[in-house]
């Protein structure tokens, strides 16, 4: 059964670096349009691969860093000693598809000095800058300072600049807080628009898990979800599906 399943996988996406995982991310689109000054650290070859070709093979690192913080911290300074920033691609579960780390986001962005840089819905590029006090910090505010707030509810709710990603944003969160799941129910202005599956409810469901889209830092937590074009609003909130009890729930226009 396990080989069926992976034999469909590959028919429909195809496989590897050339897969269309890889082909539509985010994350690497911006990786391809910001070419980064000194190494390139990721927990997933395939991506990795996929930027290959504006990167040197030299400064591409598929390993993970040790698992102990202190090993970590003089793999960081070593790397540093060699001159220039160092660089974290870390790909949401959703993007890394079976792939298993010991080390999650959280972890790295512990470390000193380590900060987001850039986060999208599939994945977050991080930076360990050469000098940490030099370096102008880059948190979550550079991206909601591009997003016009939605809603409020016990995660706020801001709409890109894009207009193609939410972004759900909840201060002084904890691991409880990220646990329940999110459902994401996507409105369109004309229904014709929907799989004709979903017509009659009136809206698609792409709910989700914050492990597959988000990430922890400074207490805070951070999801970001695209959004199909024909979105004109959106209905969503988190809830337990064992109770199946709804945490918050919030409804939006995607109008100005």
């Amino acid at each position: 059964a396990a080989t069926a399943a992976d034999v469909r996988e590959r028919q429909a996406e195809g496989w590897g670096f050339a897969s269309r995982t890889w082909a539509e991310s985010t994350t690497v689109d911006w990786l391809r349009s910001h070419p980064l000054e000194g190494p390139l650290h990721g927990v997933n070859a395939y991506a990795l691969y996929a930027v290959a070709d504006i990167r040197s093979k030299h400064d591409l690192f598929v390993e993970p860093p040790p698992l102990s913080t202190d090993r970590t911290l003089r793999w960081i300074g070593e790397a540093h000693a060699a001159g220039g920033d160092i660089w974290f691609v870390w790909f949401h579960e959703r993007a890394m598809r079976r792939h298993d780390y010991a080390w999650g986001v959280e972890t790295l962005l512990a470390l000193p000095g380590v900060q987001p840089w850039a986060v999208f819905e599939d994945g977050l590029v991080m930076r360990a800058p050469l000098d940490p006090a030099a370096a102008p910090a880059r948190p979550v505010e550079a991206l909601l300072g591009a997003s016009r707030p939605l809603a409020g509810g016990r995660f706020d709710l801001y709409l890109h600049a894009d207009g193609e990603r939410l972004i759900y944003v909840r201060e002084g969160c904890s691991a409880d807080d990220a646990a329940p799941r999110f459902f994401l129910h996507v409105i369109p202005a004309d229904e014709a628009d929907l799989p004709p599956e979903r017509r009659a409810s009136g809206f698609a469901n792409l709910d989700f898990s914050f492990a597959e889209a988000g990430f922890r830092h400074d207490g805070r937590c951070v999801a970001v979800r695209r959004l199909p074009d024909w979105a004109a609003a959106v209905r969503t909130g988190q809830w337990v599906p064992a109770r199946g009890e709804r945490l918050w729930q919030v409804e939006a226009s995607l109008g100005d």
